[in-house]
């Protein structure tokens, strides 16, 4: 497949080198490759990608260089966000808590 036609199918801009990655037999979308390859395909931030990677294996290619797993990477960003959500929520209840109780003890002092 021309790198042209990957572009147009995977959204990977022009200046971007594909190079060795691994591509879904169904619809020619990547499924694993470098991590800049990886974070296009799921729209993410470099750096988020980079720091979510750090907690997959990734796949070693033939001449040694690693291949990420979009899935995988996408599994990994979205626990990462729910733990985001689940400390964000936590931090709101706490304030709330700890703005009731300050509430009481004002009702109860005067």
């Amino acid at each position: 497949m021309a790198r042209a036609q990957l572009r147009r199918r995977t959204g990977i801009p022009s200046g971007l080198e594909i190079g060795l990655t691994f591509q879904s037999w169904q619809d020619g979308s990547v499924c694993a490759g470098p991590l800049e390859v990886v974070a296009c395909q799921l729209g993410q931030p470099l750096e988020l990608v980079t720091e979510a990677a750090a907690e997959v294996e990734p796949y070693w290619h033939a001449d040694g260089t690693p291949r990420w797993s979009v899935h995988l990477l996408a599994i990994a960003l979205g626990q990462r966000q729910s733990r985001r959500d689940r400390r964000r929520q936590l931090e709101r209840n706490r304030a709330a808590a700890r703005g009731r109780a300050a509430a009481a003890r004002n009702r109860a002092a005067g």
